[in-house]
């Protein structure tokens, strides 16, 4: 039992990571995931080491995100539960446009504070009006975290080869809207 779990942890990390070298001198660990493991779970740690910035070939990526807690008058008691908002940006521009090979597939929040956690699968934007440089989606149905918060925001996105990466935008404040 005990060398099947060493034999086991020994083929996910010789065939599951794999160092990419880019043009900019980052190194960016790339994950190749099987299908139908998309949304297993990501330690904690490795979600705060995620990077604020992603070297993908020519492209910079970063995460723009925009938290918010609502409590108009139409609102239950003590407003509605949080939810999120995720931009991916390309410099430079893709000509295709980012969605073409590139998906924002979950979001994972952790609370500064006490390092709770809540993620969520991504739904894409249907907006007509993004730009072929940005990724946006959202999510909604978390948790009722105290607006003026900070919140660690990462993403995990997925390349048209199965490739998936973690970004990370840092110190996100949950706003409140009335």
């Amino acid at each position: 039992m005990r060398r099947a779990g060493w034999v086991h942890l020994l083929f996910l990390m010789a065939g599951g990571l794999v160092l990419v070298s880019c043009p900019s001198g980052f190194h960016q660990v790339r994950e190749v995931v099987p299908a139908g493991e998309a949304d297993r779970p990501v330690r904690l740690n490795r979600l705060l080491k995620a990077p604020t910035r992603l070297q993908l070939g020519k492209f910079t990526l970063t995460l723009e995100a925009y938290l918010w807690r609502d409590f108009q008058p139409v609102s239950p008691p003590g407003g509605q539960p949080l939810r999120v908002s995720v931009k991916v940006i390309a410099r430079p521009e893709p000509e295709k446009g980012l969605a073409y090979w590139l998906k924002a597939r979950r979001v994972y929040l952790v609370y500064e504070p006490t390092h709770q956690t809540w993620e969520a699968d991504l739904t894409p934007s249907e907006s007509t009006a993004v730009r072929r440089g940005v990724l946006e989606a959202f999510a909604k149905g978390g948790p009722r975290w105290s607006p003026g918060a900070q919140v660690e925001v990462i993403v995990r996105l997925q390349d048209n080869q199965g490739h998936t990466y973690l970004l990370r935008a840092s110190r996100q404040v949950i706003q409140k809207t009335y």
